[in-house]
């Protein structure tokens, strides 16, 4: 008797990926799924895999479940969106939106097809679309050696979980008073369990807000406000009476995402005045860690005592629109302020195994170091020394 899969095979999935265009398939997204040897698409089970899945059908087979009809190619993004309204994402629409997307797509030759099936298989996807989770550990941007597309994806492609220009929030009556996190400056932090956990669901998200037991991404907040919203609940801390300073957003699936537009300081420096005056953005070393590390250890609290989640989680940092922008480092030798930057965006995303202040701290000090490799090579001793951790609370090195 033939052993049931557990799982999809290599033809099914090269036969996906060569109808993708190696795009995600939620329409008019141009999100791409492999990016030379990283991964950032899913495979997701239009009906779930799992009994405890969203869209089950216990009526399918194994070999029904796991077969091409039944899979879809998802960027996390949306495989977010999807599954924080399943009522909407009815399996009827997946179809649908998978048959258009493959309408529109033109098949990628056959030795392509191969590559980013392997790739997309080799990071052990499971479950429905049930469970949000990144299936990548540490990239940054697209490599060189990749065509790029006929519109090319930017590095912070998939930084925000809306579109600029959404409002997030809402004051008073449907419309009076909206609040939007309208720039493109921010730096950000996501906790993403990992796949196969149940649901936290929105109610129990909107209560644990409403008791104001996380962080809305800022150091220097005396309050905020907690409401829901289309992706789940919002905390945040508006600037002027319709933007935002700060926020975190949580998910139905248990994601947070924290973001904070106050990172960046409008710098203007004239060496002499017959000299042009030169701008730029100032990027505070201190603060920043300050920010992250903080922020990281409330998500690590609310994830594991308010929501009941294990890990590991997927632990994403990103800093969006640095180009030209400086760091201000304490007692750097060649002077307080370095750069300019010349990325876009930098990105890193980790594993947290254990939800240590150990195993916290390890994951900040990672991205730090990888952040300041840009300019000075490492977080170095003279830069970060132990009086000046303690003065400031920063991490020890």
């Amino acid at each position: 008797m033939a052993k049931e899969p557990t799982g999809p095979s290599v033809p099914t999935i090269k036969r996906l990926f060569a109808h993708s265009s190696n795009r995600c398939a939620f329409p008019k997204c141009q999100n791409r799924l492999v990016e030379g040897e990283t991964v950032v698409g899913e495979i997701c089970h239009i009906k779930a895999r799992n009994p405890e899945g969203l869209r089950y059908d216990e009526n399918q087979s194994a070999e029904q479940r796991h077969a091409y009809d039944n899979l879809i190619l998802m960027c996390g993004i949306h495989h977010t969106v999807i599954d924080d309204d399943p009522v909407a994402y009815t399996v009827e629409r997946l179809v649908a939106m998978k048959a258009e997307h493959e309408r529109a797509s033109s098949t990628m030759p056959d030795a392509d097809a191969s590559s980013g099936a392997q790739l997309l298989l080799s990071v052990n996807q499971s479950g429905g679309i049930a469970a949000h989770t990144i299936h990548t550990v540490n990239y940054i941007q697209m490599p060189s050696q990749v065509s790029a597309p006929r519109q090319p994806v930017p590095v912070s492609a998939g930084m925000a979980f809306f579109p600029r220009g959404e409002a997030l929030a809402n004051m008073g009556n449907p419309g009076e008073q909206e609040f939007k996190f309208d720039t493109d400056r921010f730096m950000y932090l996501r906790l993403i369990p990992q796949s196969g956990r149940p649901s936290v669901g929105n109610a129990r998200v909107l209560e644990v807000f409403n008791q104001a037991r996380l962080l809305p991404m800022n150091n220097e907040w005396s309050g905020g406000t907690a409401q829901r919203n289309r992706h789940g609940a919002i905390f945040f801390v508006p600037s002027t009476s319709h933007d935002m300073a700060s926020l975190t957003q949580g998910f139905a699936s248990g994601e947070l995402w924290g973001m904070n537009n106050r990172l960046f300081q409008y710098h203007r420096s004239q060496v002499h005045r017959s000299e042009p005056i030169v701008e730029t953005y100032i990027v505070p070393a201190i603060t920043m860690e300050q920010l992250y590390a903080a922020t990281l250890a409330n998500y690590v609290a609310v994830a594991t005592r308010e929501y009941g989640l294990t890990p590991p989680f997927m632990v994403e940092f990103g800093i969006k629109g640095i180009e030209g922008a400086h760091v201000a480092f304490p007692r750097h030798p060649a002077g307080y302020v370095v750069g300019p930057i010349y990325e876009e965006a930098f990105r890193r995303i980790y594993q947290l195994t254990e939800a240590t202040p150990e195993a916290i701290n390890a994951v900040l000090h990672r991205f730090f170091n990888e952040f300041y490799e840009k300019l000075l090579g490492r977080r170095r001793a003279d830069l970060f020394t132990d009086n000046f951790i303690a003065a400031h609370g920063l991490l020890p090195r």
